[in-house]
């Protein structure tokens, strides 16, 4: 995020200048480092998110949209199971929802997550499934044509992707005796203890 802001945000200069504006300016009509959108003219602005809770965890873009009268969406990309947050975070993330016009989600157990977590029951919620166009399914490959090959691709960080479910789900009894090789490619924190946890599944 900070890399993105190097590149996107206005210069030093003009960001000393808003922290200086803000002190006398009253509330609503502060300055944000995000200005610089309403410039497009845009009709709505749509915020792809990753981990669900950048606007939230960002005090300027708290202000940007508690302010903007440009309508928004937000599409949510992630969630981690059982998460407790805190909270201010709670607070800032109910906030963003109920000023959005739009909340997507990937899932309907994500959203159910999310509901859960916030204590909120988001009804401008929507799910958003992502469609693969024109492609046709390959064929069952016959039995003895050797193993069947599993991929799984992105990040190593197990709360994210969940490779620790697929090889636990691979080490009961019914895949052990069936011909299989499972691929895992990334890197991320999780990565020796993934490594640890193949070798001991066998």
């Amino acid at each position: 995020q900070r890399e993105y802001r190097r590149i996107y945000y206005p210069p030093v200069h003009r960001r000393a200048v808003k922290k200086v504006l803000n002190l006398f300016l009253r509330a609503g009509r502060k300055a944000t480092y995000h200005d610089y959108l309403t410039r497009f003219g845009p009709k709505h602005i749509f915020f792809n998110l990753a981990a669900g809770d950048e606007i939230a965890n960002d005090d300027d873009l708290m202000l940007f949209i508690r302010q903007t009268e440009t309508p928004f969406s937000v599409m949510y990309h992630s969630v981690s199971k059982g998460n407790v947050l805190p909270e201010d975070l709670g607070v800032n993330m109910r906030e963003v929802i109920d000023r959005s016009i739009h909340s997507f989600f990937t899932s309907r157990m994500q959203l159910e997550e999310y509901r859960s977590q916030l204590g909120h029951s988001i009804p401008n919620a929507a799910i958003l499934h992502h469609p693969i166009s024109n492609v046709k399914p390959r064929p069952y490959p016959p039995l003895h044509a050797g193993p069947i090959r599993f991929c799984m691709i992105g990040s190593l960080v197990k709360r994210w992707k969940g490779q620790d479910m697929a090889i636990e789900v691979l080490s009961q009894p019914r895949w052990r005796n069936r011909d299989w090789i499972l691929n895992l490619y990334g890197e991320g924190e999780d990565r020796e203890e993934l490594s640890t946890l193949c070798v001991r599944s066998g």
